[in-house]
């Protein structure tokens, strides 16, 4: 329809012109919230992968903005997961948990390798967003390297100085019977 002809354009327009992409990218972080919106949805149409890391920067500015950020990153394609997976070493812990979110909704091979890789990370958020990517992925490939995380978070969590790993509990909450607290007493302990 008339919206594919449109696209069409864009990315025509885009390959003709290279300083339109480099310039949106650079005006994806300084314009207002409205204009970001627009150049995030017009990088994601031109598919542009070196546009890969802005969006995800952008994502973290404003939760309406992710969305649209994260979308247009996802329709980059394996193209954009081989930009993130380059840049892993360089972003930060926010970053992550976004870069996360964003190969959770590919389907490469290199976006779910690195989110294995993150797995083993030390950040224990990072290694749950990179769990729920996984999952979202519905890659059952990754089930075995999900087991081996858990395992390890519950050898890492246990070795600790007070000796109790944090889902030990976890077992007493699943039993409760008519809705009672069964670590009341341990809380007041």
């Amino acid at each position: 329809g008339e919206a594919e002809r449109l696209c069409v354009r864009l990315r025509s327009c885009a390959e003709t012109a290279p300083g339109a992409v480099s310039d949106a990218m650079v005006r994806l972080g300084e314009a207002d919230l409205g204009t970001q919106i627009l150049i995030a949805q017009f990088l994601g149409i031109v598919a542009a992968p070196e546009a890969a890391l802005p969006l995800l920067c952008a994502a973290r500015d404003d939760e309406a903005l992710a969305e649209v950020a994260l979308g247009a990153l996802t329709g980059l394609g394996t193209a954009g997961e081989e930009q993130i997976d380059a840049a892993w070493n360089t972003l930060d812990g926010d970053l992550h948990l976004l870069a996360c979110q964003a190969l959770g909704r590919g389907r490469g091979a290199r976006g779910a390798a690195r989110l294995v890789i993150a797995l083993d990370e030390a950040d224990p958020t990072l290694r749950a967003a990179a769990a729920r990517a996984l999952a979202s992925r519905g890659d059952t490939s990754a089930a075995a390297a999900l087991v081996r995380s858990i395992s390890s978070s519950r050898r890492r969590e246990g070795s600790g100085s007070r000796g109790r790993t944090r889902g030990s509990g976890y077992r007493k909450h699943i039993g409760t019977a008519e809705g009672q607290d069964s670590t009341a007493g341990s809380r007041a302990a």
